[in-house]
């Protein structure tokens, strides 16, 4: 075991951070009221992951995504009864080819390491030997994926504006790291969010307003992705004269 604590310690996107910048090999265990993940590393990419939760298993995964329909989920079902493995079953069943299973067996994954973002009291267990193997064809997930998409699907924006707290009170985009951004995911649809954090600090509830074409969830979740990885950093807000100041001014 390397290191143990509390989800209540630090906000989870930034433990995530921190083992992924730390280009850390092994896994990260969380326990939570009878729930029970796990995020396995490889050199800080994800290359694996556990749940509990039936929306991420992968006949759930492949019947979402078109690649099963219910007939054969049933059949699938039925079979993993055996204990067999479950990409081994849905590839059979639905007869997928090796990139369909590689496709579903990512998507399953970075399910079950942004489901971990949904937990708000439990322990946590970091150990540089993971018992969890990854599979030999697995294409490791960009860390960065799974904090942004992580935050977006299972954090409201009351926490989100908490554990930003812990961080600072405003925020801007640090210079130099336009280059990383891509590696987040984000797209045309997040980037008003960030030309508003390039051209001044912002606090998290006045986010929304600065990029009012962006649903104020995604904003948030933007930011959070961003400042737990360090890309946005905090920053005091510039002070702004009232009207009655500016007109003052203005005619002398």
């Amino acid at each position: 075991m390397v290191a143990s604590g509390s989800l209540l310690d630090r906000p989870f996107g930034r433990v995530l951070a921190t083992i992924a910048q730390r280009r850390f090999s092994g896994e990260l265990t969380v326990s939570a009221g009878g729930q029970r993940g796990s995020i396995v590393f490889q050199d800080g990419y994800v290359v694996a992951a556990t749940g509990s939760h039936p929306a991420d298993s992968a006949v759930k995964v492949a019947l979402g995504a078109g690649l099963a329909n219910p007939t054969q989920a049933n059949a699938m079902l039925r079979a993993l009864q055996d204990g067999r493995d479950e990409f081994e079953v849905v590839a059979e069943v639905a007869r997928l080819s090796p990139d369909h299973v590689l496709r579903l067996r990512r998507r399953v994954v970075a399910n079950r390491a942004m489901r971990l973002f949904g937990l708000t009291e439990g322990d946590l267990v970091v150990d540089d030997v993971a018992t969890t193997a990854a599979a030999p064809d697995m294409v490791p997930i960009d860390p960065r994926v799974i904090l942004y998409q992580g935050a977006l699907a299972h954090l409201d924006e009351p926490r989100i504006n908490a554990e930003l707290a812990t961080l600072g009170d405003a925020f801007r985009l640090r210079d130099g790291v336009r280059d990383g951004l891509d590696a987040f995911g984000f797209g045309d649809a997040e980037q008003p969010v960030l030309d508003a954090l390039a051209a001044h600090a912002v606090t998290p509830p006045a986010l929304a307003q600065a990029a009012p074409e962006v649903e104020a969830r995604v904003s948030a979740a933007v930011l959070y992705a961003l400042a737990m990885w360090g890309y946005a950093e905090p920053a005091a807000t510039e002070a702004r004269p009232s009207a009655a100041i500016a007109a003052a001014v203005m005619t002398g």
